[in-house]
């Protein structure tokens, strides 16, 4: 037969994980805000997030699929749509896209 304590410590183990994990993602949040390397305060006291050309776009439809952009590793360029919570979505202009995600000239053949 289980302790009548069990339940109650694997709440307060489960509670403390969740805080943990919650305390390190703000911790990261902080860090590259802050990272002289990642964030460039001169574009209207904005963060560039350099990764944000680099992965995958999630094209799902929602709210906010045509209020953004995002940049298209198949046409190496800014185009319209996308999910806005998405690493490479969040784009709201197309400048925004076109300055952050210049674009790769095409591969020689």
């Amino acid at each position: 037969m289980a302790s009548p304590c069990i339940a109650p410590i694997t709440r307060l183990l489960m509670l403390l994980f969740f805080l943990a994990a919650t305390h390190a993602a703000v911790n990261l949040e902080e860090r590259i805000l802050n990272d002289p390397q990642q964030c460039n305060r001169r574009l209207a006291g904005q963060c560039a997030y350099p990764q944000a050309c680099e992965c995958s776009p999630s094209l799902g439809f929602g709210s906010s699929f045509e209020n953004v952009y995002y940049f298209s590793h198949i046409t190496n360029q800014c185009e319209q749509g996308g999910e806005e919570d998405n690493c490479n979505g969040g784009f709201t202009s197309l400048a925004d896209c076109r300055r952050h995600c210049p674009g790769k000239p095409p591969a020689a053949r």
